[in-house]
């Protein structure tokens, strides 16, 4: 009776551990199917910003506007890939090609 209870309570377990693994995932597949369907950078930026506050998702959203302000040329751009870099280190510290672009970002605004 005891091994019944047991195996029970065990299985009800994982199957909610894995009810909120597949929700996570679940966020993270819309998000990508938000994200191609967009072609213009202002949607990419407005579609960024409604998806900011959703886990797990953030540095993607500021990567992408990363790559829309890396194709311009001007300073105002530098200053504004400087702060989309400060967001991203924020959130993943240990990303060494992000401190490299941040390095000549810094340089190009000096």
């Amino acid at each position: 009776m005891i091994r019944v209870t047991i195996r029970l309570l065990t299985a009800i377990a994982l199957i909610v551990i894995c009810g909120i693994a597949v929700a996570q995932g679940w966020g993270i597949v819309r998000f990508f199917l938000a994200s191609t369907n967009i072609v213009s950078a202002e949607k990419r930026a407005r579609t960024a910003d409604a998806w900011r506050a959703t886990s797990g998702i953030i540095s993607t959203a500021l990567n992408d506007e990363l790559a829309d302000e890396s194709n311009q040329s001007d300073i105002i751009a530098a200053y504004r890939q400087r702060e989309l870099l400060w967001a991203i280190l924020a959130i993943k510290p240990l990303s060494s090609g992000d401190w490299l672009t941040l390095s000549k970002a810094e340089l190009m605004t000096q």
